[in-house]
């Protein structure tokens, strides 16, 4: 029977390869990740920022909050929450965006893969919502999954936008 953490690191990779899988056709098709959407007069992020806010996020709620290793991607800050799209534009191209999230995502795998199964039990470096009080591990690697399957869906939209089949 898998382990708490094991179960976490399951779900952490299928839900990568959810979004590498839509980022592969969207490569395929030599989208341009840069374009952003407007839909009602809102400005939707473009797969570039989501690329490196997903980096950003896991970089967070896998390695920062658990102690793990320092990934050494130093653009991550730019696409954080809360920052605007413009403070990312331009910093890097996306081919170092995907490098830097295909890094993060090895070095946040074998965290995991290295970790005590304990390593839930513990309280994180930080609270996953500010002033909520929310500090256990089990809740930053749980909503470390809903975040990047939110973030898999918000690109299978962006492929539809661009004209490319969903699944």
């Amino acid at each position: 029977m898998k382990t708490e953490l094991e179960t976490y690191r399951f779900l952490v990779e299928q839900t990568r390869n959810i979004a590498v899988s839509v980022l592969k056709r969207m490569d395929e098709a030599q989208i341009d990740p840069y374009k952003e959407f407007e839909v009602d007069g809102k400005i939707l992020n473009s797969v570039y920022w989501q690329v490196g806010h997903m980096a950003w996020a896991q970089n967070n709620l896998v390695l920062r909050c658990s102690g793990g290793p320092n990934p050494e991607v130093k653009w991550l800050k730019h696409f954080g929450i809360g920052k605007p799209r413009s403070e990312s534009q331009g910093i890097i191209d996306f081919a170092e965006a995907r490098a830097g999230f295909d890094k993060v995502h090895q070095v946040a795998l074998q965290h995991l893969a290295q970790s005590a199964p304990e390593i839930v039990d513990q309280d994180a470096a930080f609270e996953l919502f500010p002033g909520t009080g929310i500090k256990p591990i089990r809740f930053m690697f749980a909503h470390h999954i809903r975040h990047e399957g939110t973030h898999a869906g918000q690109l299978f939209l962006l492929a539809k936008m661009y004209g490319l089949k969903g699944i």
